[in-house]
Formats: C-alpha cells, structure tokens, sequence
C-alpha cells in the first residue's frame, strides 16, 4: 500500500498534468486566432509633397514636333503596411465619392462618378490591385495635370485639368476635373481586411508651370485624415 505522503504527491502530479492538459487545449483554441488577429494587414495612407508623392517626369509630346518632351506633373498617395505584419493581398484604394468645394470649403456638388479604383503606380499594366508586403510601402496614382490642345502651354496659362487616374474609365470624362477645390472620399481595403476611409483635398487651379518646384502652389493634394 501507498504512503499517505506518497498518495497526495500522485494525486497533485495528476491534477497538474490534467491543468497541463486543459491549458494546452485553452492555448490551441485561443492563441492561433488571437495570434492570427494581431498579425492581420496594417495598412496606411499617407501623402508628402516634399517627397515623390509629388513627381514630375519628361514625357514624349509627338504633337509638339519631333523629339518634343513636356513635363508631366503628378499627385500619388503612398500605401504603407506596418512591419512583422503578414502580407497584404488585394489592397485597393477606391474614391468612393467626389465633391466640389465652395470657396468657405463647404461641398457644393458631388459629381456624377460612381465608385472607382485608383491605379497603383510603375506597373506594366494598368491594374488597381497590388500585394504589400510587410514593412513596404507602395504608390497609387491620384491624378495628372493635363491641357486641353495639342501646344504645350506657357507658364502661367490657364485651363489645365486634372485627370483622376481610376479604373475602369469613366465615360464622358467624368474624371477630368475643371479648375476648383475638390473633396475625395477613399476607401482602402484588402482581402480579409476591413477597409479605412479617408478624404482629402485635391486642389488644381488650372495654372500650368513646367517647373516641378513652382506647380505645387496650383496642384496638389492637402488635408489627408482617416475617418475610420
């Protein structure tokens, strides 16, 4: 027979490995979809005009004459996803909505353009989806700044428009936006990931200037914030 001494040491031994036991299942039913949790996507918005979020690039312009290039002014937003996250598939960034601004910053008119998808920048192929891997940023293009003829404009002439880079195209142009303040509404999303929403200000006055450094006082884009 065992000793009373012996008997309650195999008794605690017991219950020990049966605590041991209902721990482990309690960690294999919580842990992984907590760990799963905490290790989802990131993803972020941002904007500095000080950096290539504002680009400006020499492109062929054949309607100018032979071995013409123009300079191609640029706004895009930088996609960022947080470091030690998984991979993000699928992100899109897609303007929900587009206001015209008074002059007191209040929306006067939401123009005709159902919900589109912004095209992510430097693909061979138009495309509005893209994979960010964790701790990588990437660029989507917001919008260039065009002119209506076929002559380069000089500095200081007015009329440029600002053409949304969104996908599919919208008929009608609806994507080109006369000289004003505008309010666009974005979604970021990805797959298994519940989308941010965002607004910001796009200003495009119509003033055309070649040099990178004078456009951004007449193209920009300005107030970024989440709004979820």
């Amino acid at each position: 027979m065992l000793g009373f001494e012996e008997t309650c040491w195999q008794s605690i031994r017991e219950w020990l490995i049966a605590v041991g036991t209902v721990g482990a299942v309690l960690v294999a039913l919580f842990w992984e979809p907590i760990r799963a949790r905490w290790k989802r996507p990131k993803l972020d918005l941002s904007f500095d005009a000080s950096s290539p979020d504002a680009i400006t690039v020499n492109v062929d312009y054949p309607a100018a004459g032979p071995s013409k290039y123009a300079p191609s002014h640029w706004l895009r937003l930088n996609v960022s996803n947080r470091p030690r996250r998984r991979s993000a598939h699928e992100v899109r960034v897609l303007v929900t909505s587009v206001h015209r601004l008074g002059p007191d910053g209040t929306a006067v008119e939401r123009l005709p353009l159902d919900t589109v998808a912004l095209i992510w920048s430097n693909l061979k192929k138009a495309s509005d989806v893209t994979e960010i891997p964790p701790g990588v940023d990437r660029r989507v293009d917001v919008a260039n700044l065009i002119w209506a003829t076929n002559q380069l404009p000089r500095d200081g002439a007015t009329g440029c428009e600002a053409e949304l880079q969104v996908i599919p195209e919208p008929s009608a142009r609806r994507n080109r936006l006369a000289a004003g303040r505008y309010r666009l509404d974005l979604a970021l999303s990805a797959r298994d990931v519940d989308a941010r929403r965002f607004s910001l200000l796009l200003k495009a006055d119509g003033v055309w200037q070649s040099d990178a450094a004078a456009i951004g006082t007449h193209f920009t884009l300005e107030g970024l914030k989440s709004e979820s």
